[in-house]
């Protein structure tokens, strides 16, 4: 492993995204604390998320824009920060603010389909994490 490899953007990426998961996680112990740190996750991963998706509708219109080969070269990496942020933000809402399963069947109805849909969402992410690294890939029979 050369300098190039350890000090990659995308290493910081994940290890920042890791990072501020775990530390709002364990600044979470009681409800707005809670509250406040699953709103700057959801925040950043949404961030993340559009940031990752906003490249490909940028290429399909725009030939040539600043930081083009940044943001593609980067583009996966932007993804699965997303996840990990993600996978933060709804480990905090689901345990600590809802109160895990007991608390997902005592909630109202609306609440549930929410829970539900973020479930969802949750899923599609991993399945899309799960699918970007090289082994995924492969058995894919993208490579």
């Amino acid at each position: 492993m050369n300098l190039n490899t350890i000090f990659d953007y995308k290493y910081f990426l994940y290890a920042a995204a890791t990072i501020t998961s775990c530390i709002l996680v364990f600044l979470s112990s009681d409800a707005e604390n809670a509250y406040t740190s699953s709103r700057v996750l959801a925040n950043l991963s949404v961030l993340f998320l559009y940031i990752s998706l906003i490249t490909s509708a940028l290429n399909a219109s725009i030939k040539m824009y600043p930081g083009k080969i940044w943001l593609v070269k980067y583009r996966k990496a932007h993804g699965i920060t997303a996840f990990l942020l993600a996978a933060g933000h709804g480990f905090i809402a689901f345990f600590y603010l809802v109160g895990g399963l007991s608390g997902f069947f005592e909630s109202y109805l609306q609440y549930q389909m929410s829970l539900a849909a973020g479930i969802i969402a949750m899923d599609i992410l991993f399945v899309m994490f799960l699918t970007s690294t090289s082994s995924g890939m492969r058995k894919l029979g993208i490579w």
